[in-house]
């Protein structure tokens, strides 16, 4: 599933080095390097021109699309905020999102005695 897109934006050495960072440590980060390139696309479409993210900068990133999951949402975000935190180890000016996902757990419904013996007697 390896992507070979050339990344373009001003950010591309920071992922390079996140994803030889992933690799070198066992990971295979595939479908995240595919994140990633499209981030690097928003980069180039958003016209960054240092590469310092701001909070403003990804405002549209950060917004979930009407065809996408709340799982999706949350990884796509997720990959990102793991290059910024990566950007920010080599001394770069980002912002790191934080509390941006909430995913609501269905909690288990126990069975009162009365609707085991309903249930197994159908």
């Amino acid at each position: 599933m390896k992507d070979r897109t050339a990344r373009k934006s001003l950010i591309a050495p920071y992922i390079d080095g996140l994803l030889e960072e992933k690799h070198a440590n066992g990971y295979s980060y595939e479908s995240e390097e595919l994140v990633l390139n499209r981030f690097d696309t928003y980069c180039i479409d958003k016209k960054l021109e240092a590469p310092e993210i701001t909070k403003a900068f990804l405002s549209d990133w950060m917004e979930r699309s009407e065809t996408e999951g709340s799982f999706n949402h949350g990884k796509r975000i997720s990959c990102v905020r793991q290059l910024l935190v990566f950007m920010a180890t080599c001394g770069i000016n980002v912002y790191i999102p934080h509390d941006f996902c909430h995913f609501k757990r269905a909690l288990p419904h126990i069975f009162e005695v009365e609707e085991l013996v309903s249930f197994f007697q159908k």
